[in-house]
């Protein structure tokens, strides 16, 4: 029963070796640069889109002062 234990421990690491170290040959260079570079270019676009994003939260905010001064001159009427 131990021997089985310590066997399929020795099969499981041994299993883990090989692939991490065939993985990245099968993988190749190509893939991983294909796969590093849609990160960046995911990573620009989500910049990108936050600029935008902050720029209507700015204008919002904006109007929601201005909004609320006229409130208060309404009020003071």
């Amino acid at each position: 029963m131990e021997t089985t234990k310590i066997f399929i421990s020795c099969m499981r690491l041994l299993t883990l070796g090989i692939l991490i170290g065939v993985g990245p040959t099968v993988l190749g260079a190509g893939t991983i640069d294909k796969i590093v570079t849609t990160g960046v270019q995911r990573n620009e676009a989500g910049k990108a889109s936050q600029k935008v994003i902050d720029k209507i939260a700015v204008s919002t905010g904006k109007l929601a002062s201005k909004y609320k001064r006229e409130l208060k001159l309404i009020d003071g009427l």
